[in-house]
């Protein structure tokens, strides 16, 4: 654990012990909240470093765009279209980056297999339905009703 994260739970169980004597409904309040602190930091640590690819047509279905929405690059980057026969590689993919591939027609339907590789070797694989029809490729953080506008 980084130091400041030491300090926190450290400063959390210091807490807890005094106020055992005052009374110990909020020793115990203390102690779960510290628990809650120290459980969201390892979390946290957990998933600090972590690619995330996802893949999905554009919009007229002539190109196949891989994102990363991890917060870690993604090397090695094989994507390949199951029912089209189709294979491509990405040698590497930045957080928060997009790659467009084109596709030589107009997709349907396909799934889209793909395997990547944290920095530390660590192997990831994926598998995304796609369809020319659907539009589940927004902003996951996309209000279902927006009622003020969005963005």
């Amino acid at each position: 654990m980084e130091r400041n994260h030491v300090i926190l739970v450290a400063a959390g169980a210091v807490v807890t012990c005094a106020l055992i004597p005052l009374d110990i409904f909020y020793s115990l309040i203390a102690a779960v909240i510290t628990s809650a602190l120290f459980m969201s930091v390892i979390i946290m640590e957990k998933t600090s470093a972590a690619p995330q690819i996802t893949c999905f047509l554009s919009e007229d279905a002539r190109a196949l765009v891989v994102v990363n929405q991890g917060t870690a690059p993604a090397e090695k980057i094989h994507v390949v279209l199951v029912p089209q026969d189709i294979e491509f590689e990405i040698p590497l993919l930045n957080v928060d980056a997009r790659h467009e591939c084109t596709l030589p027609n107009m997709i349907n339907e396909a799934k889209a297999v793909v395997t990547y590789e944290h920095q530390d070797g660590k192997t990831f694989s994926h598998t995304f339905r796609l369809s020319a029809l659907s539009v589940d490729n927004d902003d996951l953080l996309k209000p279902v009703f927006p009622m003020f506008g969005w963005k």
